[in-house]
């Protein structure tokens, strides 16, 4: 029975995630009430009041047993424990519960922007960066759902850089990538997620957890996406949220360079309807020159365009930080 547990506690936040089937509910609970009494007694009426009309329908059963925190090693902090990482706990988007297998690495952390269906030029872009932290002992961080965050991931725990595997799906359930996911726990890594055993991937679980990547680095790559890649662009949203330095692999897709799905997080429009860029074609021409062009409101701390640039970039946004 949670009954007067404050709704603030992990255990009161994950009966209220198994009850309202929807995380993105549960802050605006736990802020109109302060224990599982006080949601228990509100009347529809109240409910309504505190939380919307969504709220007219929801039934918080008087006597509700505690669900059970889930098994296979996989630990829970709330949003509110001391456990729960400080910079993602001050996020808009962090989510209630972080599931978590294993340790999170002390070495400063470079997280890899998670593409599903990324280019060979992506996945090499991905590959250098995972290479570039085995060889100078930064940790790695990416989304084992994403083509470019597993291409990192791999070859930064074959060199023996130590690793935070993030999923989109639950943590503690089979999984598609459960080779890696070991791999990684089993060189000191960790395995994070904002969802527990039993829940399958979604877009929203992979926004969230684009945020927990940007908030547990130290810096951040984009090695390709495009504008409907909600995942990428929730990365690089974080990113600046949080004054995270940014480093943006060129040339982006054919058809959407990297500058033109970064501007657009920032709400300058350079596409048409249709997707095309929307500039005049000797501005297109040149994405650098662009770049600097812009410098008056700059998305990228870094653009670089070799394997050398990136691992000059990455080194001097660890060092500055």
């Amino acid at each position: 029975m949670v009954d007067g547990t404050p709704l603030t506690s992990a255990r009161a936040l994950y009966a209220l995630s198994t009850l309202l089937g929807d995380t993105s509910r549960v802050a605006s609970v736990v802020a109109a009430f302060e224990s599982w009494d006080d949601l228990v007694g509100a009347t529809p009426y109240e409910l309504m009041a505190r939380l919307g009309p969504w709220a007219g329908s929801l039934h918080i059963p008087a006597t509700c047993p505690l669900p059970p925190f889930p098994g296979k090693g996989v630990r829970v902090s709330g949003r509110f424990d001391h456990t729960y990482p400080p910079d993602l706990a001050a996020m808009p988007l962090s989510p209630p519960l972080l599931y978590q297998r294993g340790n999170l690495p002390a070495a400063p952390l470079v997280a890899v922007g998670g593409v599903h269906d990324p280019s060979v030029p992506a996945i090499e872009r991905a590959k250098a960066t995972g290479s570039i932290c085995a060889e100078h002992g930064f940790g790695m961080a990416g989304l084992v759902d994403t083509g470019t965050g597993r291409a990192a991931l791999e070859v930064a725990v074959d060199g023996g850089a130590p690793c935070i595997a993030v999923l989109g799906s639950g943590l503690g359930s089979p999984s598609a990538h459960d080779r890696l996911i070991n791999r990684v726990l089993a060189a000191g890594g960790a395995a994070v997620s904002v969802r527990g055993p039993g829940s399958s991937w979604s877009e929203r679980a992979t926004i969230e957890s684009s945020a927990v990547v940007a908030a547990l680095s130290t810096v951040v790559v984009v090695p390709e996406f495009g504008t409907h890649l909600a995942g990428g662009i929730a990365l690089v949203e974080s990113a600046l949220e949080l004054g995270r330095p940014l480093v943006a692999c060129l040339p982006g897709p054919a058809g959407v360079p990297i500058w033109a799905s970064t501007l657009l997080v920032r709400g300058r429009r350079l596409l048409d309807s249709e997707g095309r860029i929307d500039l005049p074609p000797e501005l297109q021409s040149n994405e650098r020159a662009l770049l600097r062009a812009l410098i008056g409101d700059p998305i990228a701390d870094v653009v670089v365009g070799s394997a050398d640039e990136l691992a000059n970039a990455i080194a001097a946004a660890v060092r500055g930080t």
